[in-house]
């Protein structure tokens, strides 16, 4: 029986912001909040001040907190988080630098520099590093912010007491104890997807130890609990517990319940990802997509794939065709819904500039960029299915999801129907299922 007094606090870790929802046993949102990021790009690299993001997701969890129901106790906390965003610490825990966040410019020619004198070169190409990582080897992540670091700053890596990245300081500052889940790890780059163990020449160049990087573990384990500071700060008490939580496309699937081969969560942001659970892991590396150990080795690893950057190409399409006042989405999508199937026969290449307006023919612009995006969609999800995968339903998040027509036109064009369950928050209460130890 579920014990409607307890609650857990996910947190969604993303790029722009970071969400957080106290969630009841039986997943009903309670209150939800928001913290924006804050960027730096004056230091030579895109960066945040780490201990203020910390602060500013305490801050969140404390309001959240606030908001539990007379008689209720916040059992758990864990996070979901858009990882790779390097952050070095010293012997206290705290941050030498800002953290390097994973949208920095690709730092490729320090990477060769730092990798190749040691490491073979087709141990280095992105398939290699997909085989090993699950994600193909790329500069603007940890591997890269490392490397430039080794150049630049050798000092900074040597002395650093913690090679980390900023959710796992968050974490730190949490319990008092640092961990990583296998999942989280996967664009860190420095860990051995398969075998969970931090692969030895990528910190023999960087001159790292492995007592300097977190502990590794599963999605769902328990890292500790809120040491007497933090529970202040949160205002909770130190039984409660702090769990391993994951990337962030894998906590929106758990709370959207795609966990099984023929799923698929689209989650519609800046770029529309798409993340779908698969027995064989190899499937996934052999179609170049990325690779997360989600339920593994029990259940599915899951692959991801994504239509690039089509979030600014809508919020541009919607100013465009509908105005720039607070009715303009929902005016949009019911311009695309009275355009009817095909869009009267206008295509919109997601490649080229987006039309001019033409008031007699706005609506047809309207459906014909949803559909040419689901297009896109139903294009890689035939490609998949070419080799075995047979998709039968999907999930929407984000904030188109939230609304039908957006939906509705998503099915008729890739062919499944589309489900929507907890949209922008999908994320939080993802991480707030982890928080109870849930692993499924």
């Amino acid at each position: 029986m579920m014990n409607n007094s307890l609650y857990t606090i996910g947190l969604d870790l993303g790029t722009s912001s970071a969400k957080g929802a106290l969630v009841a046993a039986d997943n009903t949102v309670i209150a939800e909040r928001t913290v924006k990021m804050n960027y730096r790009t004056d230091a030579g690299y895109t960066g945040f001040d780490a201990e203020a993001f910390a602060d500013d997701v305490i801050g969140l969890i404390r309001e959240l907190a606030a908001a539990l129901p007379e008689g209720g106790r916040v059992t758990g906390i864990a996070a979901v988080c858009a990882a790779g965003n390097t952050l070095l610490c010293d012997k206290d825990g705290k941050p030498m630098i800002d953290a390097f966040s994973w949208t920095c410019a690709p730092m490729m020619e320090e990477a060769e520099a730092v990798y190749y004198p040691t490491i073979p070169a087709e141990e280095m190409t992105r398939e290699a590093t997909r085989a090993r990582t699950g994600w193909g080897f790329s500069g603007s992540f940890p591997l890269g912010h490392l490397a430039y670091l080794k150049l630049n700053h050798p000092e900074l890596l040597a002395n650093a007491a913690y090679v980390t990245m900023s959710g796992e300081y968050l974490l730190y500052r949490l319990c008092g104890k640092w961990g990583i889940d296998r999942s989280t790890a996967t664009p860190f780059f420095l860990l051995e997807q398969e075998t969970g163990r931090w692969y030895k020449p990528y910190l023999d160049a960087l001159g790292i130890t492995e007592d300097k990087l977190p502990t590794v573990g599963r999605s769902g384990d328990l890292l500790g609990y809120l040491t007497p500071e933090a529970a202040e700060a949160c205002g909770l008490d130190t039984k409660c517990e702090v769990r391993l939580g994951s990337f962030d496309h894998p906590g929106g699937a758990r709370a959207s319940n795609v966990t099984e081969e023929g799923d698929l969560l689209v989650s519609c942001g800046t770029s529309w990802v798409c993340f779908f659970p698969v027995r064989n892991r190899q499937l996934i590396l052999d179609q170049k997509l990325l690779c997360d150990p989600y339920r593994s080795p029990e259940g599915c690893w899951a692959g991801m794939f994504s239509v690039a950057r089509v979030g600014e190409l809508i919020d541009r399409a919607v100013k465009l065709y509908a105005g720039e006042d607070d009715a303009r989405f929902d005016r949009f999508y019911n311009m695309a819904k009275e355009a009817g199937t095909g869009a009267g026969g206008v295509k919109i290449d997601l490649k080229e500039e987006l039309p001019a307006p033409d008031g007699k023919n706005n609506a047809n612009l309207a459906r014909a960029l949803i559909e040419a995006i689901a297009g896109e969609l139903r294009d890689s999800m035939r490609r998949i299915e070419a080799e075995g995968i047979t998709f039968r339903r999907a999930v929407m998040a984000g904030g188109p999801s939230r609304n039908p027509i957006c939906r509705d036109i998503t099915a008729e064009v890739i062919g499944i129907p589309v489900e929507y369950h907890y949209g922008v928050s999908s994320g939080a209460v993802g991480a707030a299922m982890l928080a109870r130890g849930t692993v499924s």
